[in-house]
């Protein structure tokens, strides 16, 4: 278990957390939902997420909800993150990306 997920389980038993995250995260069981609900198991492979990517409906939720998973892992101050990953893993992730909406108007 990471410092942060140790931080956060202690924090969300505290009773401030509505002051720091939305109603959606103000306890443990809620971000163990998150994941659960956006991976579909409980039990997080990575691996075997990156290569079902491409069969995602909502790549905005996939992506973000992958990020969150990393971040519980492994904090980081600007949250980059770099997965090795295989060909099989890439390509899905590459249709997955296609399939986010353009920011340009």
């Amino acid at each position: 278990m990471s410092d942060i997920s140790q931080f956060l389980r202690w924090f969300l038993t505290q009773g401030e957390s509505s002051q720091v995250f939305c109603s959606s995260f103000e306890n443990y069981h809620d971000f163990c939902q998150y994941l659960t609900t956006h991976f579909s198991r409980t039990n997080f492979d990575v691996h075997a997420t990156l290569k079902s990517a491409d069969k995602v409906d909502d790549a905005a939720a996939f992506f973000q909800a992958l990020f969150v998973a990393c971040w519980l892992y492994k904090p980081m101050e600007k949250g980059t993150y770099f997965l090795r990953m295989t060909p099989t893993e890439s390509q899905a992730l590459k249709k997955a990306f296609e399939k986010l909406p353009t920011r340009k108007k």
